[in-house]
């Protein structure tokens, strides 16, 4: 006689199934007797037709039969559309944008720890990441991989597409994280110091890149987030002046 255990997990793993099923076909389930039904008919229909016109059976198979055969196709089309929604809300998927209205441009006011007094304001550009997966996306990192200066409306120069630049996440620090479902996270790609009003880079620049992004006018920064092998990029057009209050930026 079966134990109670096995008794069980066999209970657990036809209630698994059974639910599986309910979710996959939803309130279609309401519709798998009228379809049969509707498709014996049909046949029935079709048989009369034939019989009057002198013609045989169609290979004597019930007309209720055939209703049930093509409502399991039916069926078995739900399951699989269900297991692909399933498969794409678990495959890791992020989205990375710049908004200058929910945290793309935000101002920071330091002050000394020690004494209290203020030292400067600075204005950040940062891009948001969002994990639009129900899975998590692991070992996201952020590299700044292109620098072009706009020439003009049409013509833009590239100033750096060579190695990948490494980018800070927000508030956290550090290089890698992960993505949580329905999260938002920022990453650090500029900022501009109220006293200086220079745009700055918030990544280790190289000397050959560092004279280019002295100059005023209006940059165009490519950045790709990775994470989980997957990638998402976003593009930046920051347009300097050279004072604070100056710095515009836009979505590309």
């Amino acid at each position: 006689m079966p134990s109670l255990d096995t008794k069980f997990a066999v209970m657990s793993w036809l209630n698994n199934r059974l639910t599986t099923l309910h979710a996959a076909l939803g309130y279609r389930r309401y519709l798998l007797v009228p379809l049969i039904g509707a498709i014996a008919a049909f046949v029935d229909w079709v048989v009369t037709r034939l019989a009057e016109a002198g013609m045989s059976n169609l290979i004597g198979v019930p007309s209720w039969a055939i209703g049930a055969f093509f409502a399991t196709i039916m069926v078995g089309w739900w399951i699989l559309e269900y297991a692909v929604k399933l498969r794409n809300q678990l495959l890791p998927k992020l989205e990375v944008l710049f908004d200058p209205e929910s945290g793309g441009l935000t101002s920071t006011s330091f002050t000394n720890l020690e004494t209290g007094e203020f030292v400067d304001t600075v204005k950040y550009i940062r891009i948001s990441v969002k994990g639009v997966s129900q899975k998590t996306v692991r070992e996201c990192v952020a590299n700044l991989v292109k620098i072009e200066r706009r020439l003009d409306l049409a013509r833009t120069e590239t100033i750096w597409d060579q190695d990948a630049l490494p980018l800070q996440w927000s508030i956290t620090g550090g290089l890698e994280t992960n993505v949580h479902h329905l999260t938002n996270r920022y990453v650090d790609v500029a900022c501009v110091p109220k006293k200086s009003g220079r745009l700055e880079i918030l990544t280790p620049i190289p000397n050959r890149l560092a004279p280019e992004l002295e100059k005023t006018g209006t940059f165009l920064i490519t950045v790709v987030v990775t994470g989980d092998e997957i990638s998402s990029d976003a593009t930046i057009e920051i347009e300097t002046d050279g004072t604070f209050h100056g710095v515009k930026a836009r979505a590309i």
